[in-house]
């Protein structure tokens, strides 16, 4: 099974976009924009933080999880609660995502790429968790059942 590995490389991917943008948040610098025009606008926008932290070190944390998580599950155990809470916290950083998308496009009006980057990210870990979690239920021998998940 390579999805977990797929997993592992996307959130290699979004952890270093993330340790960059927070890196440059606590320089104070500004970070350098390869594709679009507006990553000064989104990066320092009222929404870059909650409660004073920045959302790429929050973007550090969710990544750094997702990468143990895929590591454990690709290496160690195929146990089905780690498949559970990796599903919902990619759920969660999926949702998150989206949120990031619609107030780049409606509330502030420009898009970040290293945003972008993490937003993509998050997409392929919640899709690649998601086929993980079907395939395990319906198409395995040892196959679980949904409430076994709970």
């Amino acid at each position: 099974m390579f999805l977990p590995f797929f997993i592992f490389i996307a959130s290699f991917i979004g952890l270093a976009d993330s340790v960059y943008l927070t890196i440059e948040h606590y320089r104070g610098v500004a970070a350098f924009c390869l594709v679009t025009a507006g990553c000064d606008k989104v990066l320092t926008s009222a929404y870059s933080e909650i409660v004073g932290i920045p959302l790429a070190l929050l973007g550090v944390v969710f990544y750094s999880v997702a990468l143990i998580a895929a590591a454990y599950f690709f290496y160690r155990a195929k146990n089905v609660r780690v498949l559970a809470a990796a599903f919902l916290l990619a759920l969660g950083g999926f949702l998150f995502s989206v949120y990031s998308v619609y107030l780049q496009i409606a509330v502030i009006k420009a898009f970040c790429f290293y945003c972008l980057v993490s937003v993509s990210a998050a997409t392929f870990i919640f899709v690649l968790w998601s086929l993980v979690l079907v395939k395990k239920i319906f198409y395995r021998e040892n196959s679980v059942s949904p409430r076994d998940l709970v």
